[in-house]
């Protein structure tokens, strides 16, 4: 049996996400205020001059004239003083904070990486230094060195959770998720009303698939007060969760939730609207999806799914309609088109599926299910020795995707070539996959076509048992049947075809077969 290709959504990946407010650079206490010039009394300069002019060898002097500038948003002015003023006392902690914070300002961010290192190499045991080089690793993405200094931070001051959570967003980001939770559950102990420690602990347990935990944790991150900082990305979160459970009420009320605090939150319409989805409530999900294309206009992941929905509804041509729309908006990505050929095929219109497949292809002609697709529609159209070339350009990209190995070794038990060959792969199909009805199927039909009707008999008959309104495994049985000379068995069989058949062909083919066997 060979299955109806359908593409499949891809599942999100749980975000490795940081509170913001962890990157506060004035989150240690010590750094100078922000204000804008219209702030900043040109006298506060002038007067810091004249403190410098007066006592030239003042550290202190130097660092308050480079704060002015600071204040008053002149990073280029605060260089030299700033400097001055650590040349004057290398362990003048503020001093070293306040030039970071400079080329922090200025997007010079290697000079600030530079500048903290400089100033540990001073004041070694720093804590506010460790945490700010770590931070300033972290914003380039340099997470293996971040790593070790926030390691550090965490020595000098293991009470402070704060200091644990950026390290366990570390190690989130670097995949090592026993080593997050370890730090995390310490950050939560530590400080159990700290939002951003539940919250990252949360996802160490989305990424370990403990679910249960993660949900318990999710949950914790917007109960405490304050809660975090964006609450309407840890409600998408419960709902993707509750929705992986299947407790699709509750999934759609926490999405719901999500979608009233943050009106333009992708991911709580997409989660929503796919319970209701998978429920089977389709209008419902159209609704949905609507209020959200509202909100974020021509968004091809809601137009997608929009069109999935018309899909499920039985409205193709709606269907055709958002699925042509996304091809306009993305250019024609790989997945809208296998979308769009398949319900172009539903409506009889192979030739054009065949074309938008063959740009597929080319467009991506590593993406095995676009071989497969196409084989499909090749196959509808007769042209066998075409499918079957790209049934085996899919089966080299895939060796032991079940899908490809049943859909090429069914095709030759329908051309009749080559059975043995046509067994292996559909042996390998169960192997890969055991319990696939389809699969089970074909290894049954397989086995009569090599006239081993006792062996097809068992495969036809469990495809049977899971598949039992499918009346093309019972015209298989009956076909069997039929060849072992088990006449009432094949009559039978061809009979419950005929009742569960609803193609007016099929049907035809299955009435012409049960009066080749006479009346009884």
């Amino acid at each position: 049996m060979k299955p109806t290709f359908c593409p499949v959504a891809c599942l999100r990946a749980i975000a490795l996400v940081l509170c913001s407010c962890l990157f506060s650079v004035t989150g240690n206490g010590q750094n100078p205020d922000r204000r804008s010039q219209s702030q900043v009394d040109d006298r506060e300069i002038k007067q810091a001059k004249q403190a410098v002019d007066a006592q030239p060898g003042s550290p202190d002097a130097h660092l308050h004239l480079g704060e002015a500038y600071l204040r008053a948003n002149r990073y280029e002015d605060a260089i030299d003083p700033l400097k001055q003023a650590i040349q004057l006392k290398p362990d003048l902690e503020r001093a070293h904070l306040a030039l970071g914070t400079v080329y922090s300002e200025l997007e010079r961010h290697d000079e600030e990486i530079l500048a903290y290192k400089n100033a540990l190499s001073a004041i070694p045991n720093s804590v506010p230094l460790h945490d700010r080089l770590s931070r300033a690793l972290i914003q380039l993405r340099r997470l293996d060195e971040a790593l070790e200094i926030q390691k550090r931070t965490v020595e000098l001051s293991p009470e402070d959770g704060r200091a644990r959570v950026v390290l366990g967003w570390i190690l989130n980001n670097l995949r090592r998720f026993d080593e997050a939770v370890t730090q995390l559950r310490e950050a939560v102990r530590l400080q159990p009303d700290y939002a951003p420690a539940h919250f990252n602990l949360a996802i160490a347990y989305a990424n370990m698939q403990r679910l249960g935990e993660a949900l318990a944790e999710y949950r914790q991150s917007v109960e405490v007060n304050p809660p975090y900082s964006r609450p309407a990305v840890a409600y998408t979160e419960i709902s993707q969760i509750l929705k992986t459970f299947r407790r699709y009420d509750e999934s759609i009320q926490a999405g719901r939730k999500a979608i009233e605090i943050e009106p333009r939150m992708l991911d709580a319409y997409c989660h929503v609207a796919r319970c209701y989805y998978e429920s089977g409530r389709y209008r419902e999900a159209i609704d949905v999806l609507k209020a959200g294309l509202v909100m974020l206009p021509n968004d091809p992941t809601l137009t997608i799914s929009l069109g999935d929905n018309y899909v499920g509804l039985g409205q193709l041509e709606d269907a055709e309609k958002a699925f042509r729309d996304v091809m306009r908006i993305t250019n024609g990505s790989v997945e809208v088109r296998l979308r769009l050929s398949s319900v172009l095929s539903k409506q009889g219109s192979d030739a054009e599926a065949e074309t938008i497949l063959r740009g597929a292809v080319e467009a991506s002609p590593r993406n095995t299910n676009a071989h497969l697709a196409l084989s499909a529609v090749l196959s509808r159209q007769g042209k066998t020795a075409e499918a079957e070339r790209e049934d085996r350009k899919a089966i080299e990209l895939e060796p032991n995707n079940a899908l490809v190995l049943n859909n090429l070794g069914y095709a030759m038990l329908e051309k009749g070539e080559r059975l043995e060959e046509a067994l292996k792969l559909i042996q390998r199909a169960v192997e890969a996959a055991p319990g696939e009805p389809a699969y089970l199927d074909s290894l049954g039909f397989a086995y009569y076509k090599l006239g081993k009707y006792g062996d097809g008999e068992q495969y036809l008959l469990e495809a049977a048992r899971r598949l039992p309104n499918v009346s093309e495994i019972q015209e298989h049985l009956g076909d069997l049947y039929q060849g072992w000379g088990k006449i009432d068995q094949a009559r039978a069989a061809f009979q419950r075809a005929v009742s569960l058949s609803t193609n007016s062909n099929e049907s035809a083919r299955l009435k012409k077969k049960l009066a080749a066997l006479g009346n009884k």
